[in-house]
């Protein structure tokens, strides 16, 4: 299998949102079903009164020893980091400036990027400079404007 699919309700006690590389979406009569590249994945759960974020990959990328079974993901996940509150926010951040800079490129990186990308983000390092130099260690040949603004369609 060369996909993982992910089981996105339309209604329940919780949403989750996945970034990576998606394949396809369908969507079904209670949920969207979304198949995704063998990778790394962001998933991002929002209950009632707190929210998470895993920065997950397939157990082919990293070791198998900290794989877990997520609700609606139908393949075992390894985790590399967890974030709550303010921290959740900032790899959010991080995420949308990252697809926007590197079209969606920087889920193909290896799994010690986004452990370096979650120490950056623990430690309150999470400027776009640091973003920029960690994007250049494991893509030099990928120039990434120094200034971003986000561009309001």
């Amino acid at each position: 299998m060369d996909t993982v699919t992910a089981r996105i309700p339309k209604d329940g006690f919780f949403t989750l949102f996945v970034e990576g590389s998606l394949i396809k979406i369908s969507d079904m009569e209670s949920e969207y079903l979304a198949e995704y590249k063998k990778g790394i994945l962001l998933l991002y759960y929002h209950f009632p009164f707190h929210r998470r974020v895993y920065i997950t990959c397939t157990p082919e990328l990293f070791s198998s020893c900290f794989l877990h079974r997520f609700d609606n993901v139908d393949t075992d996940l390894s985790v590399l980091a967890q974030f709550r509150g303010r921290n959740f926010d900032r790899l959010k951040q991080a995420a949308d400036y990252l697809n926007h800079t590197t079209s969606g490129a920087f889920y193909q990186y290896p799994p010690a990027f986004w452990l370096q990308l979650a120490c950056l983000i623990r430690e309150g390092k999470d400027a776009l400079c640091n973003f920029r130099q960690l994007v250049h260690w494991y893509d030099p040949s990928r120039e990434i404007p120094e200034y971003y603004q986000w561009q309001h369609g």
